[in-house]
């Protein structure tokens, strides 16, 4: 009998801080959806605005998950 093949997961590139990301590309490369990404926003992930794209800069995604993990160490909250 025949496996059902399922296509590799991509191997996810790391963040880096002097990089700069489209929505697009940070999304994918975080395996994030669209709600997660807005979601982060909501809870402070800085983006730039230029027409209609969104950017976010290397640093500032390093610096969200740092504020996340030093909230969660603290009991601050956050998802598990």
């Amino acid at each position: 009998m025949k496996r059902p093949t399922t296509a590799p997961r991509p191997a996810l590139a790391p963040i880096v801080a002097d990089a700069v990301y489209s929505k697009r590309l940070l999304c994918a490369s975080l395996q994030w959806e669209h709600r997660t990404f807005r979601h982060a926003v909501q809870e402070g992930l800085r983006i730039i605005a230029f027409g209609k794209q969104r950017y976010v800069l290397g640093r500032d995604v390093l610096s969200f998950f740092e504020t996340l993990a030093d909230r969660q160490a603290a009991g601050g909250g956050g998802e598990e």
